[in-house]
């Protein structure tokens, strides 16, 4: 089976409760199916756990994309405009933290390449993503 797993934070290390338990299962998971987690960085120096997480788990494949708010401070400045916006529409600010437009379109070019069979979207505010996967 093809699963794409969507989590918003990158579960590695393994230092808190979610982090853990996403661990155990993608590493269940892959060792029996083709397992693709899609995650966000929120810096680029998470790019070593993302390397330490492929060799933890080497038939997981791992996307990770930097979070467009996180790429300079204007890119930070026009999130926040964007997240205030949304307050007032009475968008929920973790919605709009999560599902930002450039993570979402990565997010729907990486499900038509993989084509799952099963699409993970582990919280709640992550749910838009399931309408990005075919």
């Amino acid at each position: 089976m093809r699963i794409l797993w969507m989590k918003p934070v990158l579960p590695f290390p393994p230092n808190q409760g979610t982090k853990r338990v996403t661990l155990q299962i993608l590493e269940g998971l892959a060792a029996e199916h083709e397992v693709t987690l899609f995650t966000r960085l929120l810096d680029e120096a998470e790019r070593p756990s993302v390397e330490a997480l492929r060799e933890r788990v080497p038939r997981l494949r791992v996307e990770a994309a930097l979070a467009p708010n996180r790429r300079s401070l204007l890119h930070r400045a026009a999130y926040r405009l964007r997240t205030r916006l949304g307050a007032l529409a009475g968008e929920p600010p973790v919605r709009a933290y999560t599902c930002l437009p450039p993570l979402r379109r990565r997010f729907a070019s990486l499900a038509r390449e993989v084509r799952p069979d099963l699409v993970v979207a582990e919280y709640w505010y992550a749910a838009p993503y399931l309408a990005e996967a075919p």
